[in-house]
């Protein structure tokens, strides 16, 4: 199945990366990458995980098929999908958006949620980003969020925060679940997980050691 990248604009120039499932004491030889619908202008590496410098692109749906060989022969392909969007468009943040986002599987495009369903959805964006913090991966919400209220995290986590609450309002309503969206919640959740890992609080490295042991576990 292919994995998830997040999202970038046609005038953006971005770094993605694929940590790629290596034996402990393989190592990275070689990188090569082919887009569709993307460039890639560069296929590097820094220790196990692949580097791919992506722009340009058409708003749409993209990808991106990553080959890499190892220091001991092995072979490994993954295939990556990354939207393209309109760079004009910003992702709205407010706990509405989310948690309007996420109903739309329980209450059906076109339709309004009521006021029961909307505040269940509060509810259980609220415990998710608690959970995710016990968890180790704290985007920057720290106390509980009202209705109105823009969720304080970085724009590039609000996808994952989104597919994440909708996959568990599907759950909690007995809605059916499409193999993608549960990639882009599963992805997404696991990209905040390597951002946190790499660019988090270097004070508090036996969080981030634990935070990275925990990666696996969650997905």
């Amino acid at each position: 199945m292919a994995q998830v990248w997040e999202a970038k604009s046609p005038d953006e120039i971005v770094e993605r990366r694929w940590s790629v499932p290596l034996d402990r004491y393989d190592a990275i030889s070689t990188v090569a990458a082919t887009g569709s619908g993307v460039t890639v202008d560069d296929a590097s590496f820094d220790l196990g995980d692949a580097l791919i410098t992506l722009s340009g692109g058409s708003v749409g749906d993209a990808s991106v098929a990553v080959t890499v060989t190892s220091v001991a022969g092995l072979t490994l392909k993954e295939t990556f999908l990354i939207a393209i969007r309109d760079s004009g468009v910003r992702y709205t943040n407010t706990v509405n958006d989310v948690c309007a986002f996420a109903l739309r599987k329980v209450v059906g495009i076109g339709e309004t949620a009521s006021p029961d369903e909307q505040a269940m959805a509060v509810e259980m964006l609220n415990d998710m980003l608690a959970q995710w913090r016990i968890e180790g991966l704290d985007v920057g919400v720290t106390s509980a969020l009202e209705s109105g209220d823009t969720v304080p995290c970085p724009e590039e986590y609000l996808s994952a925060i989104k597919y994440n609450l909708t996959v568990l309002l599907a759950e909690e309503f007995d809605r059916p679940l499409t193999p993608t969206l549960a990639t882009m919640a599963s992805e997404g959740k696991r990209l905040i997980a390597n951002r946190l890992c790499r660019i988090g609080d270097l004070s508090a490295p036996d969080m981030l050691s634990g935070a990275r042991d925990r990666i696996e576990d969650y997905f």
